[in-house]
């Protein structure tokens, strides 16, 4: 086993492979938490990236360019999966055994459901304003505290061992998160509508 740069990967030869048995966490060598430092997952990421990049392998073997393949597309992904917060807290909850179900994603919590439809009313009444970039700001002000909120409940509720309690926060993070694009959205239409 060689060690480059804190980051582990099995040297066969004189090629490198990723260990495909590990999480995406223990791929990066970072611990399992919500808070993960954002410059060492890069860091981490460009130096497996270098080291398995598929360039690398132009004039190897079909069967060793097809795996470089899949090391670059499991490293990307898992990039993906880390730096995003809604989707590092749902796999976090997926490696504690509780899986995300996209068909029973209900929210029973009457408050937040009518927090929720009063920030659709409000995003709806932008767009009928004169100006309504102050109005997407402070709604997008809005949501990024809701957010907040739901992530800090979240880091509470795994902490704790609480893994349902959690997965409730992921969902409420997620639909937040929609919101939150459906302004970006809504802002974009605006700018490009000047």
């Amino acid at each position: 086993m060689s060690t480059r740069n804190n980051t582990r990967i099995i040297k066969y030869n004189t090629d490198y492979m990723l260990n495909f048995t590990k999480n995406y966490f223990q791929l990066f060598e970072l611990p399992e938490i919500f808070d993960i430092d954002q410059t060492i997952l890069t860091q981490r990421y460009l130096n497996l990236q270098q080291a398995i990049h598929p360039d690398k392998y132009a004039n190897a073997s079909d069967q060793e360019r097809r795996l470089a393949v899949q090391q670059s597309g499991l490293l990307n992904e898992a990039l993906r999966i880390l730096k995003h917060p809604v989707t590092r807290a749902n796999y976090l909850l997926s490696i504690r055994g509780i899986a995300m179900d996209i068909q029973q994603n209900t929210i029973n919590d009457h408050e937040f459901l009518l927090q929720q439809m009063q920030l659709q009313e409000d995003l709806t009444e932008i767009t009928t304003q004169s100006d309504p970039y102050p109005a997407i700001a402070e709604l997008k002000a809005k949501t990024r505290q809701q957010i907040d909120k739901w992530i800090k409940v979240f880091k509470q509720t795994i902490d704790q061992g609480e893994l349902l309690a959690a997965r409730d926060a992921v969902y409420k993070l997620e639909f937040l998160q929609r919101f939150m694009n459906s302004v970006d959205h809504c802002e974009q239409r605006l700018d490009e509508s000047l």
